[in-house]
């Protein structure tokens, strides 16, 4: 087997990229160090529209492409030509992308997918979280520890997506204003995610009461390592501060059922104007008669220990539950017990590689 120069990973959102294409690279580049890296970015309604500048700065990767010059480059490729050697890598996003690429270049597609069902023709080999474990945790495990200090009693976890961020910041810091008032001296701290923009980012911290708050605008994992208690929307963020073992409340504000972003055909049709209101809303009504959990912790669990807090929220009442969860030791500990089931470990990372291995 000729042995390929290229690995090429399809991915689309903020999540995937910084959970899953980052420990992936991290591993590839120290297995295969001359091994060139290009992450594709395929087209999702989930993507902040900044994953190009964020997958840019990945340490390891040669070069990345948005989603349109993703398909431009696709167009251009005579169907079944080579261009290289090379293996292709889906993590995320509609995979026919990456089986468009296998195709024309005539490469193996490996695919990593957290779902059930079958990814269909042109995969080569399908690895499941189920089976090899949660890639995610791999991300936490390769870190370098950086504080065990715990000088934070509550941080914010704001978004990643634009549409989501304007409306939940704001909401947050209305809380933290509360927790200020309610209990004089509680450290209080908002984290900027990468997939938000400078301009976007600047608008918010002139037009808000933010002292007394601290920023944080670095590393998640080290605001998750120094808080005591997160508190963000359902996401990638609720893993992450699982594996790094912080208690967390998770909200679900359904106050603007409009921003709401469904997956399918149901989503699609969420963005009609007024119909996908309209819409939104009665998916609504039926996710609270029903009460799916939304925190993957709860998923993983199949129980809700995190507590989760749907509906049309306000401040004042917010803040308090808040409050009943950092000062209960039962809480938080019910919580770390279950953190204990999912421990952080890179056995899923390093199983993708030794699939690589047979290729590249």
């Amino acid at each position: 087997m000729t042995k390929c120069t290229q690995l090429w990973i399809t991915t689309n959102s903020p999540g995937e990229l910084a959970s899953w294409v980052t420990p992936i690279v991290q591993v590839v580049k120290a297995e295969f160090p001359d091994v060139e890296v290009v992450v594709a970015l395929v087209p999702c309604q989930y993507s902040s529209g900044h994953e190009l500048e964020i997958a840019t700065r990945i340490s390891g990767v040669t070069r990345a492409y948005s989603p349109s010059q993703t398909l431009n480059y696709l167009l251009k490729l005579k169907w079944g030509g080579r261009r290289g050697n090379g293996a292709v890598l889906y993590l995320g996003g509609d995979p026919m992308y990456a089986k468009w690429l296998g195709l024309t270049h005539r490469w193996p597609v490996i695919a990593y997918t957290e779902h059930g069902y079958s990814l269909g023709f042109g995969i080569r080999t399908t690895l499941r979280k189920s089976v090899i474990g949660d890639l995610m945790a791999s991300r936490i495990a390769l870190r370098q520890p950086i504080t065990s200090t715990k000088d934070i009693d509550i941080v914010f976890f704001t978004g990643s997506r634009p549409a989501h961020f304007d409306v939940f910041a704001p909401f947050c810091v209305e809380v933290a204003r509360h927790l200020l008032a309610e209990r004089p001296g509680i450290k209080i701290a908002i984290q900027r995610s990468l997939f938000i923009d400078d301009e976007r980012w600047t608008h918010f911290c002139s037009t808000q009461p933010l002292s007394g708050i601290d920023i944080f605008t670095g590393s998640s994992l080290e605001s998750l390592e120094r808080s005591r208690l997160m508190v963000s929307l359902p996401g990638t963020s609720t893993a992450e501060a699982m594996y790094m073992q912080t208690p967390m409340v998770v909200l679900v504000p359904l106050n603007r059922p409009e921003l709401i972003q469904l997956d399918g055909l149901v989503g699609i049709i969420g963005m009609i104007p007024w119909v996908g209101t309209q819409l939104k809303k009665a998916v609504i009504r039926v996710m609270i008669a029903r009460r799916r959990l939304v925190a993957l912790p709860n998923i993983m669990a199949q129980r809700e220990v995190i507590p989760e807090i749907v509906g049309v929220l306000e401040p004042i009442p917010v803040a308090r539950q808040l409050l009943d969860v950092l000062d209960s030791p039962v809480q938080l500990a019910e919580q770390r017990v279950m953190f204990d089931q999912f421990p952080a470990t890179t056995v899923a990372a390093t199983a993708i590689v030794e699939e690589l291995r047979r290729w590249i």
